[in-house]
């Protein structure tokens, strides 16, 4: 972008015109474009034990099975 700016069309040999334009609207939708969404599960973790924020397991919870049923 350092070139000069063009004063003449190059097709007709006619006066030109700068048009500035808002442009396309650029939208990014979903995760994965801040560096934040790639964060590792350490600092993570260190971050919620700074804010005081229980810290998240990867355990799973074991699923409790109902209790036997008695016979008389």
């Amino acid at each position: 972008m350092t070139d000069e700016p063009v004063k003449t069309c190059p097709a007709c040999g006619g006066e030109v015109r700068r048009l500035i334009s808002g442009g396309g609207g650029l939208l990014f939708k979903g995760n994965g474009f801040y560096i934040t969404d790639y964060r590792s599960e350490s600092y993570k973790k260190k971050e919620r034990e700074e804010k005081g924020l229980p810290a998240k397991t990867s355990e799973k919870k074991e699923k409790k099975e109902p209790a036997a049923k008695k016979t008389d």
